[in-house]
């Protein structure tokens, strides 16, 4: 709640609503202050007087209080009303309400399937992640040692006990799946290596086959883990990190690039290549001696 309820007025008519039980529009429009018109503000003070059990209703002409239910409001009844113009903020804010259609039993459907489908995405896109695979594989000296309470790791039914021996079988059985990933993942770190060696398109092609082989494996054995929602945001928080890492440092290679005027791809080439002949020079300042003096290892002497 913003500061509204700390409005006189509003106070003033929380004060006479709850002595009757009521409060009519124009006392609460009479009341409103000047700068309070956004449809936030006047929802704000909707609220607040139903968390106060106060109604809100229309006078008649004979005085007599005629209720006006929120379904009648929201169906836009206060349109006929003689009295309402576009200067009643809480009026137009009812008509404004009242426009918008109530979802149907199909519509509610739908968005929960959409909500659904969005969080399977962020899911697939966790266990995907190698950054996911990394924290898991450092966490299993600590789940095979038990210091991680196991129902606060994978998805614990709550209508299941947590007794010793069914939290014995699941720490047994995600120690089983970590145990199936490290010698995938060390695969990945294998393969990652020689890409970083820029081999040819076709041994590179020939490469990333693999490694996306690799990934969809540990993938599918990270969802056999049945993370619980605590994990899953947890490694969302690590990955963005990362993210906000990466994008800070992308900035600094997007510099030395235009510095440069040269892609990262051929900075690359051009430093391992200058390693190859510093490489070669140098074996070469070593055989140097051998040819001119006609020195052998053995005779040369060491300072």
């Amino acid at each position: 709640m913003k500061k509204i309820n700390k409005v006189e007025e509003i106070n003033r008519l929380i004060t006479i609503g709850k002595e009757k039980g009521y409060l009519t529009y124009d006392q609460v429009n009479s009341a409103l202050p000047p700068d309070v018109v956004s449809p936030d503000q006047i929802d704000d003070i909707m609220v607040l007087f139903g968390e106060m059990d106060i109604e809100l209703v229309n006078t008649s002409p004979k005085g007599k209080k005629s209720s006006l239910s929120k379904s009648n409001a929201l169906k836009g009844n206060l349109e006929s009303d003689s009295t309402s113009t576009v200067e009643d903020p809480v009026r137009l804010y009812l008509r404004e309400m009242g426009s918008i259609p109530l979802l149907s039993r199909e519509g509610e459907i739908e968005i929960a399937k959409r909500i659904e489908e969005g969080q399977m995405e962020v899911v697939d896109n966790v266990v995907s992640c190698p950054i996911t695979t990394t924290k898991l594989l450092q966490l299993e000296p600590l789940i095979k040692n038990e210091e991680i309470p196991i129902q606060y790791f994978v998805k614990w039914n709550d209508l299941d006990e947590a007794t010793s021996k069914k939290e014995k079988q699941e720490y047994k059985r995600v120690i089983s799946i970590l145990k199936k990933i490290k010698p995938l993942n060390a695969k990945l770190s294998k393969i990652n290596a020689e890409l970083r060696k820029l081999p040819s398109a076709k041994a590179q092609e020939k490469l990333e086959t693999e490694l996306n082989k690799y990934r969809k494996e540990i993938a599918a054995k990270i969802y056999e883990i049945n993370l619980c929602s605590q994990q899953i945001d947890a490694l969302i928080e690590i990955i963005m990190k990362h993210v906000k890492y990466f994008k800070e440092h992308q900035l600094v290679i997007d510099e030395i690039q235009n510095d440069l005027g040269l892609p990262i791809s051929e900075i690359k080439k051009i430093t391992n290549n200058w390693k190859k002949q510093k490489n070669l020079s140098l074996k070469n300042d070593i055989k140097m001696p051998l040819i001119i003096t006609g020195a052998t290892p053995s005779t040369l002497k060491r300072d």
